[in-house]
């Protein structure tokens, strides 16, 4: 059972009203909630209205996603620029998020599910030269096993360290780039890491 971000406002004013295929209705209705709470049964999160399709009328400031998600999809919440808190329920089955899934967004910190696999290139990147990114700490629940960080999954943003998990098996191109903050990176003991992208710490203060 999948969710979609693209309609919910559409259907906060219809009901359960047909919408057509690729519709998009940029402008959330006056009364409309800032915090979306997912519905529990929910498997995986998406946005219909294409790549990047939220745009900044996203109106989102908070999002908790119920211990069901296993998948955050490609896009799901870019560009939601006020969004600033995200919370997976306790005994999440998160797997994957997606390419983009939070790019451009404004978050102060995550707290990363333990079943977390792969993390989606860009999936966090500050995308914008006019935003400033709040996003200074990410932990990963004890017991991770994260094995990927794609490329440019946290760029430019605000991290000043960052404990990765012994399962980590790579990191990618250009992941934690223009993080001018970031001082500290720890390897957890019995660390399985293979490789490291090019420019993966580029322009930190390592």
């Amino acid at each position: 059972q999948g969710f979609d971000v693209c309609f919910q406002w559409f259907e906060f004013e219809n009901g359960d009203a047909d919408v057509p295929p690729g519709d998009f209705f940029p402008e959330p209705p006056p009364g409309f909630p800032d915090e979306m709470i997912i519905p529990d049964g929910t498997d995986y999160v998406y946005n219909s209205c294409g790549t990047f399709g939220t745009g900044n009328d996203c109106p989102y400031k908070a999002v908790h996603f119920p211990a069901s998600v296993k998948s955050i999809l490609n896009a799901a919440l870019a560009e939601c620029t006020d969004l600033k808190n995200v919370t997976f329920a306790e005994g999440s089955v998160l797997e994957t998020i997606g390419l983009g899934a939070f790019l451009g967004t404004n978050l102060n910190s995550l707290h990363l599910p333990a079943t977390l696999e792969s993390i989606g290139d860009m999936a966090f990147v500050n995308c914008c030269a006019d935003l400033t990114s709040d996003l200074k700490t990410v932990t990963f629940a004890e017991g991770s096993v994260l094995k990927s960080i794609g490329e440019v999954a946290f760029a430019f943003t605000n991290l000043n360290s960052v404990d990765f998990p012994a399962s980590l098996e790579s990191i990618g191109a250009v992941a934690f780039q223009g993080c001018t903050d970031l001082k500290t990176v720890t390897f957890a003991e019995g660390s399985v890491l293979k490789s490291i992208g090019e420019a993966a710490f580029a322009f930190t203060n390592l």
